[in-house]
């Protein structure tokens, strides 16, 4: 007891406190730096631009780029084809992580089917499945099933892949401890198997969002007639540079805000727990 006399109870405390102090300048620094390169290049372009170094009609402005975003935003074009573009993509992404999920463990815990598949799924993933978009035209029609079963081809075989890959990483004990335990195949499949492939599919799932909405936009490119996709393609037709420019960082925001709300969604289910009590 004698020697807690005279000690400083309260420093754990402090020391907290200072490191979320620190946190919260770095923080700050980093978000003003940000904003700081952002309107540097923005200046920089705009001036080149006035003082004539670089042509405006092949190199657009900030200024004009700006001007054809908010005559976007106030007819209504820019929430309509943000709204196609992220059903397409949406739809497809959610179809192909729901076939995925299961059809990877099940091939993975399947020597056999494992072995037939290989080859297969190997070939089809080494297929660059933007080319199979006239095919799909040809199947689909111009509509938005042709953009999605793009995106489904595309997000497919990047959750597929990594499902396969993390349900082999399971190590036998762990299976032969939940059969000892009683564990029929079904417990052990949602017990033992589909927690342990938790950190795989995880980052499947964040590596397929770009993915899915590059693919419903080259889907849009190649045919359509709305999405962001057909947006920068119907731009860079009239030779409006400054439209392209505006489309382009319509889909960089949008696929900044999806990829960011999927890793706050992911964040707070069980692996990413699980991942973060690990790493601490």
């Amino acid at each position: 007891m004698t020697a807690l006399v005279g000690r400083d109870l309260t420093a754990p405390l402090k020391t907290v406190g200072g490191k979320s102090a620190r946190r919260r300048r770095l923080r700050s620094r980093v978000v003003v730096t940000q904003v700081a390169l952002v309107v540097g290049a923005l200046g920089l372009w705009q001036l080149a631009g006035n003082l004539g170094w670089i042509n405006t009609f092949l190199f657009g402005s900030p200024v004009g780029t700006a001007q054809i975003l908010w005559r976007w935003i106030q007819d209504g074009t820019l929430l309509v084809n943000t709204a196609v573009t992220l059903y397409e993509a949406t739809v497809g992404f959610v179809i192909a992580v729901v076939i995925a999920i299961p059809l990877g463990i099940v091939l993975a815990r399947s020597p056999f089917w494992d072995r037939v598949t290989e080859p297969f799924i190997d070939m089809a993933n080494a297929t660059p499945r933007f080319a199979l978009a006239p095919i799909f035209v040809f199947m689909f029609g111009l509509g938005s099933m042709m953009k999605i079963a793009l995106v489904i081809t595309v997000v497919f075989f990047v959750i597929l892949i990594n499902t396969m890959a993390g349900t082999k990483a399971i190590e036998e004990d762990f299976i032969r401890l939940g059969r000892i335990a009683g564990a029929n195949r079904r417990q052990l499949l949602a017990r033992v198997v589909f927690p342990a492939t938790g950190g795989y599919i995880l980052a499947g799932l964040r590596l397929s969002v770009p993915y899915a909405l590059a693919a419903a936009v080259v889907g849009e490119m190649f045919s359509g007639n709305s999405g962001l996709g057909y947006l920068v393609s119907n731009q860079a037709g009239l030779l409006i540079v400054n439209g392209v420019f505006a489309a382009v960082i319509v889909l960089a925001l949008v696929g900044w805000g999806l990829n960011s709300l999927v890793r706050a969604l992911l964040s707070r289910t069980p692996w990413a727990r699980m991942a973060s009590r690990a790493a601490g």
